[in-house]
């Protein structure tokens, strides 16, 4: 039984370097996210900080960014908040293309 023991150690040594690596490794994959609005509508302006909020709690670097600068946009990720039907939604629809 005796050798069963630094065994048991081992394992379990092996277990919390594993839990701290994979712990940091998943931080590291963290990346930049951009929530791009029209900065003039109060409501997507309330939401965006609510939006970095959340995200930056989960570890992410968040820009908040005018429509205006879509295509200028490096983060890997990108939410993008408008209204369906709007010329806002047009013109973001042909940034896109």
């Amino acid at each position: 039984m005796t050798s069963a023991r630094p065994s048991l150690f081992l394992a379990i040594g092996l277990m919390f370097i594993g839990l701290g690596l994979t712990s940091s490794f998943a931080v590291a994959q963290k990346e930049s996210v951009a929530i791009i609005f029209d900065t003039h509508n109060k409501t997507f302006s309330f939401t965006a900080s609510e939006m970095k909020k959340t995200l930056e709690k989960g570890g992410y670097k968040v820009a908040l960014e005018d429509v205006t600068s879509l295509k200028d946009t490096k983060a890997g990720d990108r939410f993008i908040l408008t209204t369906r039907g709007t010329a806002e939604a047009n013109t973001l629809n042909r940034l896109m293309e």
